[in-house]
């Protein structure tokens, strides 16, 4: 409580800072210089306040820099950015926007924080090539433009997702941005080919120059998916070619094998399981060979694997195919095992699922391991941590590096007999369900040269 003597400072209504601040006269020179510092940055009265979203604009906006948006100082500005990237806008009369396109592409501002000097945004997922018409920015009171350029982000195709699709029908490409450049546009800057080679094998080595060619109608296309019209007389054995220009202008292709038969590894499944498959009381996983088309399946022209049934924590769940391996390639060495000979190859299969696989949130899915010849092992996850693995009851091509299944090599041609395919099963978490089909276990040249593991 003050005392009788302290009188309130006869001055303007006090900040909120301030408030009721009081002083005898012999303390006045102290709190003058407080109350001219809170007159410099703050609104006076609780009525007259007004939040600096909320004050209104006096001019049409002005941009005067990009930053990152833990950029706070300005230290740094941008002229490049990038889909997906929160950023700090800076200037004058920011406040109220109403739109924002970048690139002329539109931003959602539901999302945007704007203030009259600065505006927190998100840059749309998307961009355009050949095209950096910068920053629009629209409020109550006008628009204007300010130079930044959206970095395009490059291509991604990881091939077909099902590589035995029917001849006819659409199939779906797996990949990003084909919107962006060009596919399924008028623009002429990326097209789809299917290419049919003169003879076989096709491999690395082989150029796309002795064989025909028939264009392929791109049906549909976003910068997420695409998919694509299969001519109804398209030979198995063929290669689908994608070309298109990058940003900079600059040719480039990408191949992926369709309907491979003729590479196919083995035209039988001869089955052997690991103990675990008998001596887990209450579980019944089990390993079964079914013939091609069995209870409506999609035919592939190939025996089937299955895997069906329940599995133990950490069961060691094996399974070998001991059968005669057919490749049309020179890559088995000639008297000992040569692992560089499997260099430029893939190891692929058709996989699918009727039921998701079990995962984990401490680990990847449940996936499977492979090898060849017991070499060392492989993994495939084909989903991240904690998210299950599911084709909802399609054949879904998977790609692996045959030099990683086969990390030995393969077996001389000059032994014979067959050679070992492993695979093992071992999930991380109790009673996981499996409802699994593996087929067209086949080795193919990388017609693109390079090692990426993908499933697709």
């Amino acid at each position: 409580q003050l005392p009788p003597d302290m009188k309130t400072l006869p001055t303007t209504p006090p900040c909120r800072v301030c408030r009721r601040i009081t002083a005898a006269p012999h303390l006045l020179a102290l709190a003058l210089p407080l109350l001219l510092a809170c007159n410099d940055i703050v609104t006076y009265g609780d009525d007259d306040y007004v939040s600096p979203e909320n004050r209104p604009n006096t001019a049409s906006p002005a941009i005067t820099g990009i930053y990152e948006v833990r950029d706070i100082i300005g230290d740094t500005p941008l002229d490049t950015i990038d889909p997906g990237q929160r950023i700090r806008i800076t200037g004058s009369n920011l406040g109220h926007v109403k739109a924002i396109a970048f690139n002329g592409i539109e931003a959602d501002v539901a999302q945007a924080a704007a203030t009259l000097d600065y505006c927190i945004a998100t840059v749309p997922e998307g961009f355009t090539i050949g095209q950096n018409t910068g920053i629009s920015y629209t409020t109550d009171l006008g628009t204007t433009a300010y130079g930044v350029v959206v970095r395009p982000q490059p291509l991604t195709i990881s091939g077909l997702a099902n590589a035995f699709a029917t001849a006819g029908a659409e199939a779906t490409v797996c990949g990003q941005w084909f919107h962006a450049y060009g596919f399924g546009t008028a623009t002429n800057n990326a097209a789809v080919t299917l290419f049919t080679p003169s003879q076989l094998p096709f491999d690395t080595n082989s150029a796309f120059t002795d064989g025909t060619r028939t264009p392929i109608t791109v049906t549909s296309a976003t910068d997420e998916a695409m998919n694509i019209a299969i001519p109804a007389d398209a030979p198995d054995n063929s290669l689908i070619l994608f070309t298109w220009k990058d940003a900079d202008g600059t040719s480039q292709q990408y191949a992926c094998h369709y309907r491979p038969t003729a590479y196919r590894c083995f035209d039988t499944l001869n089955l052997t399981t690991g103990d675990s498959f008998g001596d887990q009381q209450g579980y019944d996983l089990a390993a079964t060979v079914e013939a091609d088309g069995t209870d409506g399946i999609p035919q592939l022209g190939a025996p089937i694997l299955r895997l069906a049934g329940h599995a133990k924590q950490w069961g060691w769940y094996s399974v070998n195919i001991d059968s005669e391996l057919h490749t049309p390639y020179a890559i088995a060495g000639a008297n000992d095992y040569d692992a560089t000979r499997t260099q430029g190859y893939l190891f692929q299969f058709e996989a699918m699922t009727l039921e998701p696989m079990p995962s984990s949130a401490d680990a990847d899915v449940n996936g499977l391991t492979f090898s060849m010849e017991w070499g060392e092992r492989t993994e495939w996850s084909p989903a991240p941590q904690g998210e299950q693995f599911t084709t909802n009851g399609e054949w879904r091509t998977v790609s692996l590096n045959l030099s990683d299944v086969a990390q030995k090599g393969l077996r001389p041609v000059s032994w014979g007999g067959t050679t070992h395919f492993g695979i093992i099963l071992s999930p991380i978490v109790d009673n996981a369900a499996y409802n699994l089909r593996l087929s067209n276990f086949r080795i193919v040249s990388d017609p693109n040269g390079t090692t990426a593991v993908q499933p697709n």
